[in-house]
């Protein structure tokens, strides 16, 4: 009996902390006036420093358990520390960087959690269950609704490229990405290098310029990346290299290796969109802002007649939201659930999807 009532006192603690480092992550303020970068966020906390003393404790507690986990130091002063996805991090404003802290503090509370370890064990005894297919059934969605813990992440993406692809891997062989990376001499290469060699060494650099695995041209996130954008125009020349794919690839290649990233290419630009929607017209992804216009005058009417009023054409903030799966517009943990196999992307209409976030 005293352990169970000292293990729910454990809990409870532990769910107190994971509250507090919540409510903190609320403090947080964008000024609006004009006199202010609209990027200029701040953070306000009263008390003085005694919740910078709380979180500094509560931080000291969790690198016990966790060493990876940053110091302020780390982040505010020596501005060296690099997340688990390879991103550089180090903030001028002490207030942003305890922000940051209570955000990587939630994160460690609920991956510790009992819930986080229930929906792992989980996640582990249906994927021993399902084998190489998963269903799109209730089952699979409650599973995905609850979340896919990160330890099992890169083994549910792969099953659900395979799964779009797998046909298509049958029929171009085992070997097919290894000999579109060898290929040479050939006429799609010739148009490879005639038409998008450039804009891809261009675009390159340009794509996670704070991310270690792509800051330099010698960096093996860039040597891969490029080898996935070539061999992708090889596979499929009609399509070609369409600005916003580099962005979806690195993204991808966070967790996923080279080819398994190739093969989510081609699964996104032959399976979920039409053919018209990556090609140079760019015909298929224009057609939709077009309904987003339309869906904006619905849904959001006073919003759709304020861009009306002063001539703002919707397309030129949305069009690279669709292209690039919001790669640039919105946090990169959001981002990341998009570019890289959203779990309702695979279970529901892409385009719905794409849609409903945008709304």
């Amino acid at each position: 009996m005293c352990y169970r009532k000292f293990s729910n006192l454990e809990r409870e603690h532990e769910q107190l902390k994971r509250e507090y480092t919540y409510l903190l992550q609320s403090c947080i303020q964008i000024p609006l006036s004009d006199q202010f970068c609209v990027d200029a966020v701040q953070v306000k906390l009263s008390g003085g420093n005694v919740h910078k003393t709380r979180v500094l404790k509560l931080l000291d507690e969790a690198r016990l358990v966790d060493p990876t986990l940053p110091t302020l130091e780390s982040i505010v002063t020596l501005g060296n520390y690099v997340d688990a996805y390879g991103f550089r991090h180090n903030f001028d404003n002490e207030g942003i960087a305890l922000h940051y802290i209570c955000t990587l503090l939630q994160a460690h509370y609920k991956q510790k959690s009992l819930d986080y370890s229930t929906n792992l064990a989980t996640w582990n005894n249906y994927l021993q269950k399902c084998k190489n297919r998963i269903q799109n059934n209730k089952e699979t969605q409650r599973l995905v609704r609850a979340g896919i813990p990160n330890e099992v992440r890169r083994d549910v993406w792969k099953l659900l490229i395979n799964q779009q692809v797998y046909d298509l891997k049958d029929r171009y062989g085992k070997y097919y990405y290894q000999n579109l990376c060898n290929n040479k001499g050939t006429k799609a290469e010739n148009l490879y290098y005639t038409k998008h060699q450039k804009q891809i060494t261009l675009d390159l650099l340009r794509t996670m310029p704070n991310n270690v695995h792509f800051t330099s041209p010698n960096c093996k996130g860039i040597l891969q990346l490029e080898q996935v954008l070539r061999a992708y125009c090889l596979h499929n020349p009609t399509i070609g290299y369409c600005q916003g794919m580099n962005f979806i690839a690195a993204t991808a290649m966070l967790l996923l290796g080279a080819e398994e990233t190739f093969w989510f290419l081609v699964a996104l630009t032959e399976r979920y969109f039409d053919k018209s929607y990556f090609d140079q017209t760019l015909t298929g992804a224009q057609a939709d802002q077009e309904v987003l216009k339309k869906l904006l005058g619905i849904r959001l009417p006073r919003l759709s007649a304020h861009l009306d009023a002063f001539d703002i054409d919707l397309t030129t903030m949305t069009l690279n939201w669709f292209i690039a799966l919001y790669f640039d517009a919105v946090p990169f943990q959001v981002n990341f659930l998009f570019s890289c196999l959203n779990n309702h992307v695979f279970f529901q209409n892409f385009l719905f999807v794409l849609f409903r976030f945008s709304c």
